[in-house]
């Protein structure tokens, strides 16, 4: 989908489900960081929020260091380039793999769309340049070997994987919630080591096809699982499809790139 359809299928999406976009946003403030409203598009680039902050204000905090989530009932990460930098990996199996289909993956077209699911990727590289010369299928599961033969060269992610060992610690619930196939995760979890600091492990495959992030299944189901409201949750991610996706589910998130927390101001976390 093209991001300005899917921004204004989102901002559509969380308008109809929370509020109206052209409502004022209150004035806000915070302790620890800097706040910046949305102001329903105008005063902030975070266009996905446009649609909730009417009714709940809500705000794009920048912080000076990652929230501990302490104070929500469930913390949910993703994986690929929040708990683990698995870049390289994933580009050389998908580069791999096409390679052995006799395509050649660009890096400059690849990077761009990293967050995107591999099967959904394909789709998008077919909808560009026209048909594969295998089935997607055949070309994805031979990414999904070569990633998890790679899987003991996952790097961890220390300073992230630090707050999940500490919520796990405080006796938190905590979840994966991943666009990268359970095989895969599995195999990473395995090869670093982490499986036992998450309570569920949700991914690209327990969803229905095309409702991988953006689309806010992922998180939604690993809150259910988990047995918690998706407004108790905070989502530690990497990407901005991943953000989408949370805000989608009525979840606070927080980028681990730009150290900003995305969240309903007036709500309480817990």
């Amino acid at each position: 989908m093209p991001p300005a359809r899917r921004r204004q299928d989102l901002i559509a999406y969380l308008a109809g489900q929370i509020g109206d976009p052209d409502r004022g946003a209150p004035s806000l403030s915070h302790d620890d960081g800097q706040v910046r409203m949305c102001g329903c598009g105008r005063g902030h680039r975070c266009i996905r929020c446009a649609a909730v902050c009417g009714r709940y204000g809500w705000v794009v905090i920048s912080l000076s260091q990652p929230p501990d989530g302490s104070e929500y009932a469930a913390l949910i990460f993703d994986w690929d380039g929040t708990l683990v930098d698995s870049r390289v990996v994933c580009f050389e199996a998908l580069a791999r793999a096409m390679a052995d289909a006799g395509v050649t993956l660009d890096p400059s077209w690849y990077w761009p769309r990293q967050a995107v699911a591999s099967p959904d990727l394909l789709k998008v590289w077919e909808s560009e340049f026209g048909a594969l010369p295998q089935p997607t299928g055949e070309i994805i599961d031979r990414c999904r070997i070569y990633v998890q033969a790679a899987a003991h060269q996952l790097k961890v992610v220390d300073h992230v994987v630090d707050i999940a060992r500490a919520a796990h610690a405080r006796g938190q619930r905590l979840a994966i919630g991943s666009n990268a196939s359970t095989d895969t995760v599995a195999a990473g979890l395995q090869g670093t080591g982490l499986r036992t600091l998450f309570d569920v492990v949700v991914t690209w495959s327990d969803v229905p096809p095309g409702r991988g992030k953006p689309a806010p299944d992922i998180f939604l189901l690993a809150a259910s699982k988990l047995g918690v409201a998706p407004g108790r949750c905070l989502v530690y991610e990497d990407a901005e499809i991943g953000i989408e996706a949370a805000v989608a589910a009525g979840m606070s998130a927080y980028d681990v790139n730009t150290s900003e927390l995305h969240t309903i101001g007036n709500r309480p976390a817990a």
